[in-house]
């Protein structure tokens, strides 16, 4: 169990943990010459085979930035009150910031009893339940105890081994993360970092990246609550021994992280549930300065308000972070906000989005998916809500970065739901049926206005129905699947819809298919052609248009017709080539012995399909746009 000592300055932490470990937390030479401490000071021991592990935090002024530091992923909240002084403002801070990121068992020890008369620890005990009135140390124990001559230390620590004992074990859930508080070098063995693991496990020997630099690294060696370990996981403080080859210029410091999630993203703006504290006597207004920290990472931005003007004290909101720099965040995240000073703690928030949009962040939708977010509920619950919400969908990538999910609780949560997922990405079954029913009104309305055409291209039912591509692929997809749709080429239509062309091009249309089916990849050139069907050029380029309009025959090219089979066979042999080719593309002479078409038409061709996104030109070679088709 990770037990955190806070309270003010000089009530006695240091000595009280000294008590309880026999170990001295103040390593600095400053923080022993003037009696405080300035840094983090960590203290482990094994009782009756419980181990508890002690982050000392400084309580000066001063140092809460470092104090912030120790305090997430910890598992119990001690608040020490010296018994002469009673509670003091570093105090109450203090226990804000324990009561704001969500710390839900703790005990408050009254020290320097020795030093007091009985009158004055019954005062003192008094004031205790008045500040805590309200918090997560509401009627929590009070262990009086004198350091100096060990009074009550057997009880607390009798209470805290009882307590270690039926406290659960955090969940391994997600990548593994670990917020970087200290990192130092140790000769023979390299660099060293510890830190908090927040999600995840790791393991001896696992690949991980530090984050924001994207240095991979590999562990060498892991220490576990100060003991040699084979894995470190949620709710343990660990030294990890890292290697990488780009280390050394990773300037690794206070405020990274390690990391196993691929997909890890920093930001600078975020979307959080945003509490302002009951003791601040004036409301925070819209784009108010603060002072920004989560785990160790502290940096400084403005907090907008996303509801209403403000926010009001004791009230929480939705609000949205744009921080002066980026870090890492990820959904769930608790953070310390302090005013623009860094002189007191105003509130605090828990990250809802942290790749929040600049624009349309207040607009109805976009609240109501942030409320979503906020409600407190288990993880997969929110998430399915969430993707229930979402018009268009999400895809892996998007629930690994934004939710820190590794690919088998994304299987999980499909499993469990009925969600779709396929390449264009994952989709509540509700949201894909919403949106087929409106593409097929779309396509009916079109059909019945224009009778002459066959069909609708892909881009124009886009334009059509404001689907986003990968969506509507899908959707279109599944209604071919159901018998809703029919594909012609390129072209979609309702099953019993038939072009009405008029006898000229009726005629027409039954004299130019046979001669371009003989060579469907090569058709004639205009005037070629126009001689086959004993035509002027004008006058067949007149019809020959349209029935390029009504989706008969396609004209990628300046001076030849093509059946959409005939276009459709030499886009598969671009993808045969790019496939067949080295990571430099292919060239036209590999395109020309594919397809065995002149060089010419080669070329048009291949800028046909550059203009049409299924290939990119890279100096006279070309690659896949998307190398997955």
């Amino acid at each position: 169990m990770i037990i955190a000592t806070s309270g003010h300055v000089d009530h006695g932490k240091t000595l009280l943990v000294h008590g309880i470990t026999g170990i001295e937390t103040d390593r600095l030479e400053e923080e022993k010459a003037r009696g405080l401490t300035i840094d983090l000071g960590f203290a482990y021991t094994t009782i009756d085979d419980i181990r508890l592990g002690f982050i000392d935090v400084p309580g000066h002024i001063k140092f809460i930035s470092n104090m912030l530091a120790g305090v997430s992923a910890i598992d119990f909240g001690l608040l020490v009150i010296a018994a002469d002084d009673g509670p003091m403002p570093q105090t109450a801070e203090h226990l804000a910031i324990l009561n704001l990121i969500g710390i839900k068992q703790g005990a408050v020890v009254l020290t320097k009893i020795d030093r007091v008369p009985p009158e004055r620890i019954a005062a003192a005990q008094r004031e205790i339940q008045t500040l805590t009135r309200g918090t997560f140390l509401e009627n929590a124990n009070v262990f009086p105890v004198s350091g100096t001559q060990r009074t009550g230390i057997n009880q607390l620590t009798t209470f805290l081994i009882k307590t270690a004992r039926s406290l659960q074990r955090h969940q391994q859930q997600g990548h593994f993360r670990l917020a970087i508080d200290r990192s130092f070098s140790v000769k023979g063995a390299g660099q060293v970092v510890t830190g908090s693991v927040i999600s995840g496990h790791v393991l001896m020997n696992d690949e991980l990246i530090l984050a924001p630099q994207g240095v991979s690294v590999r562990v060498r060696s892991i220490h576990r609550q100060n003991e040699a370990a084979e894995e470190g996981q949620p709710g343990d403080r660990c030294a990890i021994n890292i290697a990488g080859n780009d280390l050394a210029k990773a300037q690794l410091h206070r405020g990274n992280y390690l990391t196993s999630n691929p997909h890890h993203q920093v930001t600078s703006r975020c979307d959080i549930l945003a509490t302002l504290l009951p003791s601040e006597t004036m409301g925070l207004k819209h784009s108010t300065p603060v002072h920004v920290h989560c785990g160790a990472n502290h940096v400084t931005g403005r907090l907008i308000t996303l509801e209403g003007q403000g926010l009001a004290p004791g009230k929480t909101a939705m609000a949205q972070l744009i921080l002066a720099e980026p870090i890492n965040l990820w959904f769930g995240d608790q953070l310390i906000i302090r005013d623009q000073s860094a002189a007191r703690t105003l509130g605090g928030g828990r990250v809802l989005d942290p790749a929040a949009p600049g624009r349309g962040r207040t607009s109805l939708r976009r609240l109501a998916e942030l409320s979503l977010l906020a409600e407190p509920k288990p993880l997969t619950e929110i998430l399915k809500n969430w993707l229930q919400a979402r018009p268009d969908g999400s895809s892996r990538t998007q629930l690994s970065r934004l939710f820190n999910l590794t690919d088998i609780e994304i299987d999980t949560l499909l499993a469990t739901n009925t969600f779709i997922e396929n390449k264009h990405g994952i989709i509540a079954p509700e949201i894909l049926q919403r949106h087929q029913q409106q593409t097929l009104r779309a396509i009916e309305q079109w059909q019945t206005a224009n009778p002459q055409q066959p069909g609708l291209p892909l881009q124009q039912i886009a334009s059509l129905t404001r689907i986003n591509n990968g969506l509507l692929s899908l959707c279109l997809e599944m209604l071919i699947k159901d018998k809703h749709l029919s594909l012609d080429g390129n072209l979609y239509r309702l099953p019993n819809h038939a072009a009405q062309l008029s006898p000229p091009l009726i005629s027409l249309w039954a004299r130019v298919e046979p001669l371009l089916a003989q060579e469907p990849t090569k058709p004639p050139v205009l005037h070629e052609l126009a001689k086959q069907l004993s035509m002027e050029p004008i006058a067949a380029t007149k019809l020959l248009n349209q029935l390029v309009g009504a989706g008969f025959l396609l004209k990628p090219v300046a001076n030849r017709y093509f059946l959409p089979a005939g276009l459709e066979r030499l886009r598969e042999l671009v993808i045969e080539t790019a496939h067949g080719s080295d990571a430099q593309g292919f060239g036209v002479a590999d395109f020309r012995d594919s397809c065995g078409i002149g060089r010419n038409l080669c070329i048009e061709i291949l800028e046909y399909f550059d203009r049409t996104g299924v290939t990119q030109r890279i100096g006279d070679r070309r690659k896949l746009r998307n190398p997955g088709i």
